[in-house]
């Protein structure tokens, strides 16, 4: 695998430095109906809190090839690999279930545990990602505490344009997409395709053999090399239409389709075997599909009316195949999880003056999810209801500060809960919530801004919560956080930019997993949490050719419960930093992308008020380094050859023991006409 990844990095280099130089159109539509705070020539919402935009061609530097990788260098967030080897993000401390995911301005998450696994959404579609921290608006819906991310896909080009690309690496890994865009008179049309294929990646040479018990006998789940069950299948599926009959409506209708089956890797902690031998972590997931339809609508009806509104159908489903040992030799069964969603949402933006802005939005959708532990067995059945009303002002009056004023009305409700042998369970009472907040922008004539915000945050139960095996607790209350903001950004000179943001999160009734002397498990809500920090961002261009980026996030998460065993918070980094270059090597116009990551401080097993002597158990930290270079030829060709994990460190990014990839590469060619 080494040397052939020295061959391919010659073969790049060779390519990259004897090529005709040529530039290719690389700017790409963005989906504008998919964003739901408009942008606009003056400041608004977005203005205070901490909003990071990434966009394509930075997706494209970093070599992300699916949603969770463009995740990984964004500032104040961490990306681990969570449960079943599933990649998962946490904002500020905030795990992916606390923040709000959307895709296009529609909620995507699986309906039991609250998230999906975003390895499903390639890169390829994604035409930027808006994060937002700290004081989101209340106009993108419900159920989060930490941040809203929302994913913006492509639409069609003005012109007729075809995307191709195609990459290689070792273990029979490969990667294919292609997309197609135009507009013919007012319709106008995307289509893309992306297949992924591999038997799995490497880890680091470094490794070490792990072996552990299960059930009195000793196994070895991993003797390095090619990462045991990290082969994974993907094709993905992404079409919208829309007809623009005038400049001021727009009617767009999307369609996705992903699935997936990969297999999941063993933790270093160990396998276990649960549930009467009929489920344990050493499995395949034999399916992992995703697919729905979104209908999006804009109408500008006076001058000082806008309207606008969606509606979608998702539906989830997946196969999980346990095993009896590492080596899947003996089949346990497999369980299967039936997820759908079906909601609309309504906004309504009133301008009654040039200065100011009243935004209206009603959200409302219900969830079902049925369930069932082997292929003989009969469905668990669960339905959900989830509502909110909001309102906006936003005031930008003369060379006085914006102002943003708004508040959300928010509710859930259960209304069936019915076990396997058509037991009805007892449901969880209403929730409700009401969710203030307020922000001032300010920017100074020699263009510093200052800005902050106070936001009242909610977050209901999810299914899981409720009725899991694993410690379901019905008489769970809603988590609620009140996040602080200020901060400040200003560009000392035209070539060296700074921003620093200081936050604060104070969350009550947070629920975690508490267990037992006796191994019992139950959803508690424990209390207060406090998450205090900073983040500090710079990008310096001291040559035009070059530039240098960086981002650090400082987080003290601590536990402030009356009678607790730990200060501390699981999986919440005190320190993350990310770095960047970009150059453009002169003459040569080679594109050189460098993006490294460090993360240091957190803690991945905790004692709690069942177990108060547990020890505390603190990750490894690590620093990784990935590079990308690239070079475009004949106009409407680029080559290119990525690596992770230059170093081959060894090391772990979450508190599971899952051992990340170590050293892996790519070649990869893309064309563009």
């Amino acid at each position: 695998m080494r040397r052939l990844g020295i061959r391919l990095l010659a073969l790049a280099l060779a390519v990259t430095f004897t090529t005709t130089a040529a530039w290719a159109d690389d700017s790409e539509q963005v989906f504008t109906l998919g964003e739901i705070i408009v942008s606009g020539e003056k400041p608004g919402v977005r203005d205070i809190s901490i909003n990071t935009v990434i966009d394509a061609q930075e997706i494209e530097a970093m070599g992300a090839k699916t949603l969770v990788d463009a995740l990984q260098y964004a500032p104040g967030i961490h990306v681990g690999t969570g449960a079943k080897s599933e990649p998962q993000f946490f904002v500020h401390g905030f795990d992916q279930s606390r923040s709000l995911v959307l895709i296009d301005g529609v909620p995507y998450y699986e309906t039991y545990y609250g998230k999906l696994n975003l390895r499903q959404i390639p890169a390829s579609i994604i035409s930027k990602i808006e994060i937002s921290k700290g004081a989101p608006s209340v106009l993108y819906g419900p159920n989060y505490l930490g941040a809203v991310i929302n994913v913006i896909t492509k639409k069609g080009t003005a012109k007729p344009t075809i995307d191709l690309t195609g990459e290689v690496s070792d273990a029979n890994t490969y990667r294919v997409a292609a997309a197609h865009a135009n507009t013919v008179g007012n319709v106008n049309y995307w289509l893309s395709y992306d297949r992924t294929s591999t038997d799995g990646y490497w880890l680091s040479d470094d490794y070490e053999t792990h072996v552990a018990d299960i059930k009195g006998t000793s196994y070895v789940h991993e003797d390095g090399g090619l990462r045991d069950h990290s082969d994974r299948e993907a094709d993905t599926l992404w079409a919208r239409i829309g007809i623009s009959p005038d400049e001021d409506t727009d009617v767009y209708l999307n369609a996705f389709h992903t699935r997936s089956e990969y297999g999941i890797p063993v933790s270093d902690k160990g396998g276990f075997v649960k549930k009467g031998n009929i489920f344990s972590d050493m499995a395949d997931i034999d399916e992992y599909r995703d697919w729905g339809f979104d209908l999006s609508a804009r109408r500008v009806a006076t001058q000082w009316l806008t309207l606008r509104g969606q509606a979608f159908y998702h539906s989830h489903d997946d196969e999980y195949s346990s095993y009896a040992e590492p080596d899947h030799s003996t089949f346990l069964a497999t369980s299967r999880f039936e997820d759908h969603v079906l909601g609309a949402a309504l906004f309504a933006d009133v301008a009654p003056c040039e200065w100011d802005t009243v935004r209206f939005a009603v959200h409302y959708r219900g969830d079902s999810h049925k369930s069932r532990e082997t292929e003989d067995a009969e469905f668990e059945e669960y339905y959900s209801y989830t509502g909110s009303v909001a309102v906006e002002n936003e005031m930008n009056y003369g060379d006085w500060p914006t102002v943003v004023v708004g508040a959300s009305y928010d509710w859930s409700t259960v209304d069936k809960a019915e076990e396997a042998d058509g037991t009805e369970l007892e449901t969880p009472d209403d929730k409700t919530a009401f969710n203030p907040m307020i922000g001032l922008s300010y920017r100074f004539e020699d263009g510093t801004r200052l800005y902050g915000s106070v936001a009242h945050k909610s977050r209901f139960p999810t299914l899981s919560n409720y009725f899991s095996s694993k410690g379901g607790n019905p008489d769970l209350k809603t988590e609620k956080s009140i996040n602080y903001l200020i901060g400040a950004e200003r560009a000392l000179t035209d070539r060296l930019d700074v921003e620093l943001s200081l936050f604060m999160h104070d969350v009550d009734d947070y629920i975690t997993l508490t267990e037992d002397s006796a191994g019992n498990r139950l959803q508690q809500n424990i209390g207060e949490v406090r998450m205090m920090g900073f983040e500090a961002g710079t990008r310096f261009r001291p040559i035009d050719d070059l530039a240098l980026s960086a981002s650090y996030t400082y987080n003290n998460a601590r536990n402030r419960t009356d009678g607790r065993a730990t200060d501390y918070i699981e999986r919440a980094p005190e320190h993350i930093l990310s770095l960047g270059l970009d150059y453009l090597v002169p003459k040569a116009l080679v594109n050189l992308h460098l993006r490294a990551r460090h993360m240091r401080g957190a803690y991945s097993d905790l004692p709690d008020m069942t177990n108060p002597t547990d020890e505390e158990v603190k990750m490894k930290d690590f620093f990784v380094v990935d590079g990308r270079i690239s070079k475009e030829f004949m106009e409407h060709y680029e080559v290119y050859f990525e690596m992770k994990n230059i170093f081959d460190v060894n090391y772990y990014d979450d508190g599971n023991e899952y051992p990340s990839p170590g050293r892996n590469f790519l070649l990869g060619l893309k064309a563009s006409f």
